[in-house]
């Protein structure tokens, strides 16, 4: 049967769009996604990552426009992808020698505060700056991250209200709490501390850039045996946060585990 031309059928139904989960935003156009691809690529190459030339890495539309990798070669089962030098992972000690991290471990000192914040806390921080950093070796992978944090504390008010009396809820409500809490510790920092003022501007240190770093943190991280050893040392600079029990548990402390 032949379908009718007439302006008064209706149209057909829109495709819902897909979550953009690689890429500088979801307002980005298609060339830019592939364009950030292509630099990641090239990163990949230039710290040497074992193993990538045996696949092919592309936006994965089965998987939400999310970075795939495709075979280009047959695997055996136990066969090793590829493998992710050192020096490509955060580390405690690349936190730890931040200076945005410690410009703002040095004020809260000296304001006796230093209880006012965690370990996650100075990663964020480190996350942060690293994004915006063109020095860091890091920022080409962090700039390929969505802009749009992966907490479901992005979800639209809406959907979030789906959740309301379950466990989720309340550790959502658990990390937004805390979010608001460090975004004012940096508030009152700037307004105190002329230092903090300066490197640690507002525009990118702020609550919409902390929940993007705890979001990409919590879905990413992994646990810390897999480190190395020289790592599980607390440097000197974090031996006065008396309510940590070390950077040891930067990648597997449990404050907000069951907030994703």
């Amino acid at each position: 049967m032949k379908r009718s031309s007439s302006s008064s059928s209706s149209a057909p139904a829109k495709k819902p769009k897909l979550p953009v989960n690689f890429g500088a935003s979801e307002a980005s156009p298609c060339s830019t996604k592939q364009d950030t691809l292509e630099t990641l690529k090239a990163w990949f190459v230039e710290r040497k990552f074992h193993g990538v030339s045996n696949l092919d890495f592309d936006l994965s539309e089965s998987c939400g426009n999310s970075l795939g990798a495709f075979a280009k070669k047959t695997f055996k089962a136990g066969d090793l992808l590829f493998s992710v030098p050192a020096d490509a992972m955060i580390t405690v000690r690349d936190v730890a020698n931040s200076s945005v991290v410690q410009i703002t471990l040095s004020a809260l000192k000296s304001r006796d505060e230093l209880k006012a914040i965690s370990v996650e806390f100075c990663l964020w921080l480190f996350l942060i700056e690293a994004k915006f950093d063109p020095k860091s070796r890091f920022q080409t992978y962090l700039q390929s991250l969505s802009d749009e944090s992966p907490s479901v504390l992005s979800w639209e008010t809406t959907l979030q209200s789906l959740l309301n009396d379950t466990n989720l809820s309340s550790s959502l409500q658990s990390l937004k709490t805390a979010l608001e809490g460090y975004s004012q510790v940096l508030d009152n920092l700037r307004t105190s501390n002329s230092t903090a003022k300066t490197h640690i501007p507002a525009d990118q240190y702020n609550f919409n850039n902390l929940l993007w770093a705890a979001g990409h943190y919590l879905s990413r991280r992994y646990p810390f045996h897999f480190g190395s050893q020289q790592e599980s040392s607390l440097p000197e600079q974090f031996a006065s946060l008396e309510r940590l029990p070390g950077l040891g548990n930067l990648a597997t402390n449990e404050s907000f585990s069951n907030s994703m």
